[in-house]
């Protein structure tokens, strides 16, 4: 038997088979539906959200930073000011007015791979400069220095808070040649002891003529706990 399908009855039974179609996808349940997704992209219409959410908890840039543990070998002890170079918040650069100074010199070293070579002019300085610093944990400073291969230089060693000179520079003795010595300065005797606002000290030549080149290394403050440096240590001046 042939079937005639007429243009009304063919339009009828698409528009059938359409329903059906309609029918059986709504009751398949979406867990059976391959969904491709593209990822999401939300722009802020507010310069700089994204960046300040993602900092959120991040430290303010005036929040105090932990100390940074030196690289150099040896015992960490005290606040450690100068290591193979400056650290903890400490700067030389643009302070010292010392003009013959190397801060990064390999030539003589009591620790790690770097010290600190300065040839005094008359009363040249190197100095060391912070941000204002509590100075309540501490009770001394502490560095060694070397007088190279001639010796006899002199030094004295002074300090600032706020930037303004709290006392007169501490003189020691001549220095011997060929050997480190250690310089422990009570925080007492500078006028830095329980200061809220300690900025700087400068370890000086207290000539007024030039001096041969001494080397300074292993510059620290020190807790009262925290034992002296050892070996020979260097004199205050007569």
């Amino acid at each position: 038997m042939k079937i005639v399908i007429k243009p009304l009855g063919a339009v009828v039974l698409l528009g059938a088979i359409l329903l059906l179609a309609v029918l059986a996808f709504r009751g398949k349940p979406w867990s059976d539906l391959a969904v491709a997704t593209a990822p999401v992209v939300v722009s802020n219409t507010t310069p700089g959200t994204a960046v300040a959410s993602s900092l959120a908890g991040a430290p303010s840039a005036d929040a105090p930073s932990l100390p940074r543990i030196a690289s150099s070998s040896g015992p960490i002890r005290g606040h450690s000011i100068y290591r193979d170079g400056v650290e903890n918040g400490w700067e030389t650069q643009g302070w010292t007015w010392a003009k013959e100074v190397v801060f990064d010199d390999s030539t003589l070293v009591r620790s790690g791979s770097k010290a600190i070579k300065v040839q005094y002019q008359a009363y040249d300085g190197v100095k060391f400069h912070h941000a204002p610093l509590n100075t309540t944990s501490f009770n001394r400073i502490s560095f060694y220095i070397n007088g190279g291969t001639r010796g006899g230089q002199r030094i004295a060693v002074g300090a600032a808070c706020s930037e303004k000179n709290v006392a007169d520079g501490v003189r020691f003795a001549a220095l011997p040649a060929g050997k480190w010595v250690a310089v422990t300065i009570p925080l007492s005797k500078i006028s830095l002891a329980d200061r809220p606002d300690m900025t700087s000290f400068w370890i000086q030549g207290s000539s007024d003529k030039p001096q041969p080149a001494v080397f300074l290394d292993e510059v620290r403050l020190l807790r009262p706990s925290e034992p002296a440096p050892s070996g020979d240590t260097l004199a205050l001046a007569q």
